[in-house]
């Protein structure tokens, strides 16, 4: 029974792998101001190409701390660069979900981890 559980298991999480956009790269680039409302500038692109139609939102969560989440919309300000405004309790290692929709690219559902 513990076998077919972790069949089971193995087969939701390649399942819902594969639902994500694999060529979409999503790349912080201006980290917040930790301690202060702050803008954060995200950069999506689909194989070096701009993603200008993407609608969604970022959340961070500090890794291993439990400081709740703070959920940003994404903003676009020019090609393939979304904007939001977050207020982070403090410096540290966070993670970043990146969740949303393109008519060219469809789901995105993305996270990444940075240092701030």
């Amino acid at each position: 029974m513990n076998k077919l559980r972790a069949l089971l298991l193995v087969g939701i999480m390649m399942l819902l792998a594969a639902c994500g956009n694999a060529s979409v790269d999503v790349e912080m680039t201006k980290p917040p101001e930790p301690e202060t409302m702050s803008t954060v500038l995200i950069s999506i692109t689909d194989d070096g190409e701009a993603i200008t139609d993407f609608e969604g939102t970022a959340e961070f969560r500090m890794v291993d701390m439990d400081h709740g989440s703070e959920i940003t919309d994404l903003m676009h300000t020019e090609e393939g660069l979304y904007e939001g405004e977050v207020n982070l309790p403090m410096p540290g290692k966070w993670t970043i979900d990146i969740v949303g929709d393109s008519d060219n690219e469809g789901s995105i559902d993305t996270t990444i981890e940075v240092e701030l």
